[in-house]
């Protein structure tokens, strides 16, 4: 039990630093959504069998923000809460910048008894959406930098 404790208590504050190191390095981000290759994934719109030598692959991911304005020295640059949420996807040198629409997002804070909801969407907020269906050559993929801007 302690050992799954502390590898729950890693992968938390493995969280954390990834999500430090992109609010940290939102050029290096930035850089990463330019090309420097443009063969490895294309965006699908229709449905049916990918040609011979290549996959589908669906991209799904969800984040939920606070509503802006929530905090009060909050910058007015701040993405949390605005219409549309960017997402920066990069696989070998291929970068894209994707852009999920936002819903106000509302799940109870409590439940009937008066206990706190342990679900960490609990709350008010902004929650973002992204699927994307994409086609990639059959190939092993080394350098991933999949984040949420922001």
């Amino acid at each position: 039990m302690r050992r799954l404790s502390v590898f729950i208590m890693m992968i938390v504050l493995g969280i954390f630093v990834i999500a430090g190191s992109a609010i940290a390095g939102e050029k290096e981000i930035m850089a990463k959504s330019q090309s420097e290759r443009t063969d490895v994934f294309s965006e699908v719109k229709e449905e049916g069998m990918p040609p011979k030598g290549f996959v589908d692959v669906v991209i799904k991911a969800s984040i939920k923000t606070h509503l802006e304005g929530y905090y009060i020295m909050e910058s007015k640059e701040s993405l949390h809460g605005k219409p549309e949420y960017p997402f920066v996807l990069n696989i070998d040198g291929q970068g894209v910048l994707w852009k999920a629409d936002g819903q106000r997002h509302i799940v109870p804070a409590y439940d009937d008894k008066g206990k706190a909801n342990t679900d960490p969407e609990a709350g008010e907020g902004m929650k973002y959406v992204l699927e994307k269906k994409n086609q990639a050559c059959c190939w092993f993929a080394q350098n991933i930098l999949w984040t949420p801007r922001g």
